[in-house]
């Protein structure tokens, strides 16, 4: 049987490499895109709660929008901050971000002319557990990984992508109890599986993307949804009939269901006076 010895003394860790409890942290390599403008985390923090530090271990530094500035390696932000941004140099370095549990927003990636990421955040999202008050979580196309059962403890979280992150595995039911989601997508995530029929208490889900994903299941379980956007185009595992899945979803602009297993009369839509953009072929 291991033991763990715990002292009653005050101490303190010298090595920047060992992880603290209550630490996010991201390791970034070099953009290779020529376009590449900025690597960019933003946050929102809760009031009351504490502040914030991200701070910069290896070869990178804080710096402006425009990457023309040194403004060194750490940054304070305060408990009650509202989607402050903090850019980074194009390196080989970590970002430390502590106080997770404070975080409401998480957003973050590579900016580029043209794209948006570039997948040089490496980040396990086995990081995220007990993060209670997050909200909102952006990384799409970032080099996320691990199992997204490691959101299911994230029950306040309201919206949702981390499309574009082949590596990101696991079935679609960790999210079953995040009866807080209105924007939910996984599109580009071939590794993430499971029935969206385990989504069925998300009632104030708005946009759904699932598309190229490995899901499957009848589309009704959004009929009491009111859908602006929902794609699921390459998934042939997905079937339904079209006009129960849209019955409640009175401002449908969006929606792809090419390659699945969908059925019924596009007819039932006609009442969808904002849809604007339609795609069921090889259905």
């Amino acid at each position: 049987m291991a033991e763990t010895l715990v002292t009653q003394y005050a101490g303190t860790v010298d090595n920047d490499n060992l992880p603290k409890l209550g630490e996010l942290r991201f390791s970034i390599t070099p953009a290779q895109n020529t376009n590449v403008r900025y690597n960019l985390l933003e946050l929102s923090t809760k009031a009351g709660e504490g502040d914030v530090v991200v701070s910069v271990i290896g070869n990178g530094y804080i710096t402006d929008a425009g990457r023309t500035a040194n403004l060194g390696t750490s940054k304070t932000i305060a408990a009650g901050a509202e989607m402050e941004k903090t850019y980074f140099s194009n390196g080989t370095f970590t970002v430390v971000v502590s106080n997770k549990y404070a975080i409401t927003a998480l957003i973050g990636g590579t900016g580029a002319s043209g794209s948006c990421n570039y997948k040089n955040w490496s980040f396990d999202i086995e990081q995220l557990r007990g993060m209670s008050n997050l909200t909102n979580l952006q990384f799409h196309t970032s080099g996320f990984y691990g199992d997204i059962i490691s959101l299911s403890s994230l029950t306040n979280l309201e919206w949702l992508e981390l499309w574009s992150n082949p590596d990101l595995y696991g079935n679609i039911s960790a999210l079953a109890n995040c009866i807080n989601l209105q924007v939910l997508a996984f599109y580009y995530s071939s590794n993430v599986s499971g029935s969206i029929d385990t989504l069925i208490n998300l009632t104030n889900l708005y946009i759904v993307d699932m598309s190229l994903c490995n899901v499957s299941g009848n589309i009704s379980v959004f009929s009491n949804m009111n859908l602006t956007k929902f794609n699921s185009w390459g998934c042939p595992n997905i079937y339904g009939d079209i006009g129960e899945c849209f019955k409640s979803s009175s401002t449908l602009f969006e929606t792809r269901l090419a390659s699945t297993q969908i059925s019924g009369s596009v007819n039932s839509l006609a009442n969808k006076t904002k849809l604007v953009r339609l795609v069921v072929n090889n259905t």
